[in-house]
């Protein structure tokens, strides 16, 4: 199957912003949180994490912080001059963690699964839609040849009028990792894919999905948008 996400966003006519460093840290878009706290490298959430952590008893430091972070680094009145300048969507690229807290001992600071609820919430105040007359509701589960990306998993409600709230939610960091890389959340060069806990991963997406149709909104929700290699079909379907 082909990954059609580039005609999808045609078809959907979105223009949007990423919303990068708020629900998974990185440096590039977090940059001032690193150096305010003094946290050296850039190997992703998981490093900055233990390097918040350290010198102290447990984790309750690093969770002040983080979590000021988070409420801090995107607020409502983002998504206010994101609509004021024109724009009609969001990508919101989180964590597994911000939907479960952290698993399997993983050292994250989670859940946070309110925020995800603002952005939905902030993008309908704001006007950030797709006309549902112009833009039919779709459900679509793709791969990408060779597999060099996670499944990707659109789903549209069909209880709305005329429009709905037009917000990209990424699974960014999934349960395990989806690659070695940083942008999940830990740059691991020992990974490999069997490390991607992606029963759980489905689960997480499952669990969304009711939540969204609860909200009556629509909602498109991307796995693993960096690099998963050598992924077989029925590991991941």
């Amino acid at each position: 199957m082909h990954r059609p996400t580039s005609s999808i966003a045609a078809f959907l006519h979105r223009a949007g912003v990423n919303l990068g460093g708020w629900l998974v840290l990185e440096r590039g878009p977090s940059a001032p949180f690193y150096e305010a706290n003094g946290i050296p490298g850039d190997s992703g959430e998981w490093d900055a994490t233990l390097a918040l952590s350290e010198g102290h008893e447990n984790q309750e430091h690093a969770r002040k912080i983080i979590m000021y972070h988070r409420r801090r680094h995107v607020t409502a009145l983002d998504f206010k001059e994101i609509a004021a300048r024109g724009f009609n969507a969001v990508r919101v690229p989180f964590g597994y963690w911000i939907v479960t807290g952290p698993t399997h001992g993983d050292p994250y600071i989670g859940p946070n699964l309110e925020l995800l609820d603002c952005a939905v919430r902030w993008a309908g105040e704001n006007g950030l839609q797709l006309d549902k007359r112009k833009n039919p509701p779709v459900a679509v589960v793709a791969l990408q040849p060779p597999f060099t990306a996670g499944p990707m998993i659109s789903c549209a409600l069909l209880n709305c009028r005329h429009a709905y709230p037009a917000v990209l939610l990424d699974l960014h960091g999934n349960p395990g990792g989806e690659t070695e890389e940083k942008p999940c959340g830990r740059q691991n060069d020992n990974w490999c894919f069997e490390d991607w806990r992606r029963d759980e991963a489905l689960e997480i997406l499952s669990m969304l999905a009711e939540r969204c149709e609860e909200l009556l909104i629509l909602e498109d929700s991307e796995v693993g948008a960096g690099r998963a290699l050598s992924v077989p079909i029925p590991g991941v379907m």
